[in-house]
Formats: C-alpha cells, structure tokens, sequence
C-alpha cells in the first residue's frame, strides 16, 4: 500500500483507504483493517476532527497490538497523542508520546522520535511548565544534529521562541527566532511569520515602534503568504496600534483579523461537511459491497439446490427399480419365515413354562437381596457422614493454617521488604540532581516512581493477603474498605454494589472470594488503562455471582483460555475449589466483564463432592 502515501488530497485519501478497509473487513484481513484504519485516523485528524480521528486510531492500535506491528503501533501512539493534545487532554496526549517514543527509537526512525520528543515540550508548553519545555526543545535541536532535519529544527526554533517569550527571557526568544529565519531565507512565508514573531517580542518588551517596523514588513507580503500567517500578522498589528493608543488603525485590523478567523472557520466547516459525505459515500459503497456478495452467495446456492435435486432424483430411480426386486425376493422369504415361526411358537409355549419356574425362584432371591442392600446403605451412610465431617476438619485445619502463614508472609512484607524499598527510596531522594543530563534524570525519574510503586503494592499485597476486616466483619466489608482505598490513590474509580449476607459462607469460602477479587482488581490495574471499574457481588436462593468489570482496552481473546497465566490459573483454581465456573466476556462499547458463577444447593453452599 505505499503507493497510498502519494496522495495528497484528503478527501481522495479518505474515500480510497474507507474502500480498503470494507474489502479487508470483508476479506477478514488484519493487516489491511489496521493500515486502513490508522491512515483514516489520520486523515480524519488533519481536517479537524479529532474525535473520529481518535476513535479510528484506537482500531488500528488494537489490531497492531494484536499483530505485533512496531511500525503502526508507534504511528497511532503518536496521532493519538497529537490529537489529544488539540483536545487539550494533555494527560493522555502525554501517555501516548511517552508510549511511542521508545519504539521509534528501537526501530530506527529518528526522525519521527525527535518529533514525538518535541511534542512532549508542547505538552509542557500548555501546562504552562515553560522549563521543562524550553529543556525538551533544546534536547530535541541537539538530538536533530545527526539528522540535521530542516522541518524539526524549525519545530524547535518557534517552540523555543514562545516558550522564552512566556519567561520573559525577550534576547533568548529573538535568537530562537533569528534561527528560525535563517532556515527559511528564501520562504516568504516563513519569514513573514518570522517577522510576526519578532514583533510580539518587542511588543511585550514595550518597544511598540520597534515591533511596528517588523509587523509592517511581515504586512507587506500579505499577499503571497498562508491563511494562518495572515491572521498573525493581522492580530499583532492589532495589538500593536491599540497600545499605541491608535484606535481607528487597531479596529482596520481587528475588523480584517476577524474576517480571516471567519474565513479558516467557515473552511473548517466545509472540510468537516466534506469529510461527513465521504463517510457517507464509503459506507454506502460497503454496504453494496456485501449486498453483491450476498447476491453471488445466492446464485452459488441455486446452482448447487439444482444439481441437488438432479442427484436426488437419479438416486430415487434407482432406488425404486431396487425396491421392486426386493420385494419378489422377500415375498418367497417371507413363505419360508411363515413356516419357521409356527414352529417356534411351540417352543415358546414350553419356554414360557420353564420360565414362570425360574420368575419365582428370583422373587425369593430379590426379597434377601433387598434387604441385604438396605443394611449395607445405613452402613455406607454412616460412614460418608463420618468421611463429610472429617472433611470438614481438615478443611477448617488447612484454613486455619493458611491465615496463619498469610499473617506471617504479611508481616514479612511489610516489616522486611518495604522497609528496605523505603530505605532505597529515602537514598535516592538524597542525590542532587543539578548535575544530572536529561537521560540521567529521565532515569532517575522512572526509577523513583517504580520504587514508589513497588512500595505501594508491597503495603496493598501484605495488607491485603489477610485483612482484619475479612476476619472481624465478615466479605462485603473487608470489599467495601478495599474499593474505598483503591479510590484513594486516584488512579482508577471503582464502585461497589452488594446484597450479600455476611456469615453465608464459611470463612474459607470467604476468602476465596476476596482473593478473587483481589487478583482481578491487579489486573484492571496493572494491564487495562481503563478509567472506571466495578465489583458486584449479586445472592440469591439459587446462585451466588461475583462480577467485576471495567471500561478499558479489553482482554485479548487469546489470553482467555491459556492456563500459563498465573492470574487467570490461579482465579480458575479458586473458583473450582467454590464449585463455580469462570466467565470472561467483552464489555460495551468498550472494557471486559468477568463473572465468577457459583451454584447453591438448598443448604445455601456449594456442593460438598465439588469441594
């Protein structure tokens, strides 16, 4: 498909790769649906519309996911992140940078990595962290050297430029734009953007004149320039003659700034329109697309419905010039059979006698037999209900032996290992980071918040392998306190709902439950990105059903029915030893839902030969 990186118009991409995406989902080819919903995405996000756009990329970067594809995994990171970052969802738009940047990297494209990198600074830039910003574009021109990327430097030199501006750093932001000019000596767009620039420099260092020159020249090519160069020039005049105390000059241009806004507005709109007909367009010609192949499939089937009938009625003639001969052959057997069948009802009279004698020798027989076999269940019921009871025992004792040991490993964890990873973390806080580089601190960041998470769930696993609540007020309790302190750490919002009656099960079955739920909120945590999760726990006279769900990137079909999973053996595990069944389900429009189903028996628990 490179030939697909020619085109230039948008709409003309949109239509094309919409066709490609109806023949590969028709065709059930993967790597088609990606390239095709990643290009859509992007184009989508060139004429505006970011929430499309963003919804395509999800697609194509699932199904990367899916094919291990580096190349397109990386390119929907990095859309994603440029998108969210003009729907001013700078947390997101920073994830997804942070995710692509690495693999452009280890696939070798500088050039899209310095990209990712400054985007990061752009980041900063809209969070107002002016000094992270100016660092990022600074690591960005040095890293840019290699390259020596004429588009990347410019990226660079403006964002610098404007980020010096905001610190009020007025020399530092003239030789960003100095630099930028120099790049583009024979563009005159470019250098009436330059111009542009410099002029809002002066003008806020209260130099209005001195911006007014720049301004007027960067005016004079007005002409030959592009509409978003048009409307800057036109602003800083605006701003310039207001400050000067020249209204009639400030409203000519604020009246002209307003026409061009109108104008990109009223473009916008008409690309958006454009973009919608499009999707129209394409959508229709899927639809006749699967229309015609239903119409083929039909026409396959009559051809095959005709030669059917033909094969049938063949078979049937045969069958019945067969029959025909059949028939006079079993007349002159049946003669025969006649005969023989007289004879044998004479034997059976005589066998029915003999009979009769044998039915009352077992009727005396059944009699002893009977009562053997009542004597012998009391028997065997006396002892199953010995073998029940000791069962019991030794589930209680193993039980009992658990919490103990979960007691102790807890108290290990949290007195042993997490005073150790607090003393690593008070050690790492203690270093003076003046001197480090950037990787240096990039590293030192990370490994400072991995230690922080380790620490947090070495407290989360000590606390949770045995929790007081569990022991002293029972399940639905010791859930409620773990959402409420998953809530606290502000990662994730979880919710609960139960109607389950603490005491029903017996402690080990309690615990049994709470560690699955356990092990799955782990999972929502560490592998989902989701926003919102929920646990519910649903009793009746019949089943009890333990749910837990959430909104994030769903849960890989091949991964359902693996064993080599630790989570997933180990929650399969403990819901056998309930006598339950395990379900993993897609959620909608997005997420998983997980439901541990465990059947009740009139004593209100699972099935003792189950446990």
């Amino acid at each position: 498909m490179a030939w697909a990186e020619t085109i230039q118009d948008d709409n003309s991409a949109l239509r094309i790769f919409g066709q490609i995406l109806s023949l590969s989902e028709a065709a059930e080819w993967e790597r088609g649906q990606m390239v095709a919903n990643c290009r859509i995405g992007y184009y989508y996000g060139r004429k505006g519309q970011y929430y499309r756009a963003c919804e395509y990329l999800y697609a194509g970067l699932y199904l990367a996911e899916k094919l291990n594809d580096r190349p397109f995994l990386a390119y929907s990171l990095r859309f994603l992140g440029d998108y969210h970052l003009n729907l001013h969802e700078y947390k997101k738009a920073l994830l997804y940078y942070r995710k692509a940047s690495p693999i452009f990297l280890k696939i070798g494209d500088m050039s899209r990595y310095i990209v990712s990198q400054n985007n990061i600074g752009l980041v900063y830039y809209e969070q107002k962290q002016y000094d992270k910003a100016i660092e990022q574009f600074i690591f960005c021109l040095k890293e840019n050297r290699k390259l020596q990327d004429k588009n990347i430097d410019s990226y660079c030199f403006v964002n610098l430029a404007a980020s010096y501006r905001q610190k009020r750093m007025y020399v530092e932001s003239l030789n960003s734009i100095e630099g930028f000019r120099k790049l583009h000596a024979t563009n005159i767009n470019n250098q009436a953007f330059a111009n542009a620039q410099t002029a809002r420099t002066y003008l806020e260092m209260n130099k209005p004149k001195l911006a007014l020159r720049f301004a007027k020249e960067a005016y004079s090519k007005r002409d030959s320039v592009l509409g978003n160069t048009q409307k800057e020039v036109s602003e800083i005049l605006y701003l310039i003659y207001k400050r000067l105390g020249l209204e009639r000059q400030a409203l000519y241009y604020y009246e002209e700034l307003t026409a061009i806004q109108s104008r990109n507005d009223l473009d916008m709109k008409k690309k958006q329109i454009d973009a919608l007909r499009f999707t129209y367009e394409n959508e229709k010609q899927r639809m006749n697309i699967i229309t015609l192949n239903k119409n083929i499939e039909q026409k396959n089937r009559s051809i095959e419905q005709r030669k059917f009938e033909r094969n049938i009625l063949v078979v049937s003639l045969l069958f019945f010039v067969c029959l025909g001969g059949t028939i006079v052959y079993n007349n002159r057997l049946l003669k025969r059979k006649n005969i023989e069948i007289e004879e044998q009802k004479k034997q059976l009279g005589l066998i029915k006698e003999q009979l009769s004698i044998s039915n009352l020798q077992l009727t005396d027989i059944n009699n002893t037999l009977e009562e053997r076999v009542r004597l012998r269940t009391e028997e065997l019921t006396v002892a199953n209900e010995e073998l029940i009871r000791k069962n019991r025992e030794i589930q209680l004792a193993f039980y009992n032996g658990q919490s103990l040991e979960r007691k102790r490993v807890a108290s290990e964890l949290h007195d042993g290992l997490g005073s150790t990873l607090t003393g690593l973390k008070w050690q790492l806080e203690a270093l003076d980071l003046e001197n480090f580089s950037i990787q240096e601190r990039l590293i030192y960041e990370r490994v400072l918040f991995k230690m922080e998470d380790a620490y947090s769930e070495v407290r989360l696993i000590s606390h949770n392998l045995l929790p007081a609540e569990l022991e002293t007020h029972g399940l639905s309790t010791a859930l409620r306190k773990l959402v409420n302190d998953l809530n606290r750490n502000n990662r994730m919002l979880f919710r609960y709902f139960s109607n389950y009656t603490d005491g029903f099960f017996d402690k080990k079955g309690e615990m049994e439950l709470y560690s699955i739920c356990l092990e799955l909120v782990n999972n929502i945590m560490k592998h989902s990105q989701a926003t919102e999760a929920g646990i519910r726990l649903d009793q009746s006279t019949k089943e009890m059903i333990l749910t837990v769900s959430d909104n994030g990137i769903g849960f890989p079909e091949k991964f359902v029915n693996e064993s080599n999973g630790m989570g997933l053996r180990n929650i399969r595990n403990r819901t056998r030893s309930l006598a339950g069944r395990l379900e993993v389900k897609p959620a909608h429009p997005n997420g998983t839902l997980i439901y541990v189903k465990i059947q009740l028996y009139p004593t209100g628990e699972p099935s003792q030969t189950d446990l």
